[in-house]
């Protein structure tokens, strides 16, 4: 009995990993789709595509939901069974939970009572924080900061030194997660986030720096 397995990432040394586990198991063929900013007019092989384990391997643009799902739907698509999809990181998993719609019945895949964008919503951490707190857990003090048209406003009540990480780390810049000792540093890293192109969706979290 054969059974088709399709890891779906950015991040080639991830996606081996993943790779070598699946193709270890006999009948087990191997696609991979590599998420990229921008597709290749001339795609080439990743690094991790030389896998002998790898049968056939596609692009698909990052954050693109119904590109990703045409790819899967037209190309990925096996007769007389149903492929398992295996995202590595949270981009591709949280592409793959808003789409899961187009995908039902034809793939199996990570949900949540087939609720699309359920798991996407649990990644959220200050949604996390509010879980553990319910739930009697000890967590740090931290406060959640929205992007509206374009701007950040600082809450009011911060301490410092606090720590600036996304709340979602699908699509957010990990580059600018950092220390910030004072309200002044934190006001200007907040200025370089402000001229990112993807402002209107990027939400931080600021959290105690303990």
């Amino acid at each position: 009995m054969f059974q088709s397995i399709i890891i779906i990432g950015s991040n080639p040394a991830t996606k081996l990993s993943l790779i070598r586990c699946a193709g270890a198991v006999e009948g087990c063929r191997v696609t991979v789709v590599t998420m990229v900013s921008q597709i290749p007019e001339k795609p080439e092989r990743t690094i991790d595509t030389y896998s002998k384990y790898v049968e056939r391997f596609f692009y698909a643009k990052k954050y693109d939901a119904d590109g990703l799902a045409n790819l899967l739907l037209e190309k990925c698509r096996v007769e007389g069974e149903k492929p398992i999809l295996m995202s590595v990181d949270d981009d591709s998993a949280c592409l793959v939970d808003t789409i899961q719609d187009r995908l039902r019945g034809k793939f199996h895949y990570s949900h949540i009572q087939h609720q699309a964008g359920a798991i996407a919503g649990l990644m959220d951490k200050w949604k996390q924080k509010q879980l553990a707190k319910e739930c009697g857990f000890n967590v740090v003090e931290a406060w959640p900061v929205d992007c509206v048209e374009g701007k950040y406003t600082i809450p009011d009540g911060v301490k410092y030194p606090c720590y600036v990480k996304g709340r979602l780390s699908y699509h957010s810049a990990k580059q600018y997660q950092k220390r910030c000792d004072t309200k002044e540093a934190l006001e200007t890293l907040y200025e370089a986030l402000t001229n990112l192109s993807f402002r209107a969706k990027s939400r931080n979290l600021l959290q105690l720096n303990e």
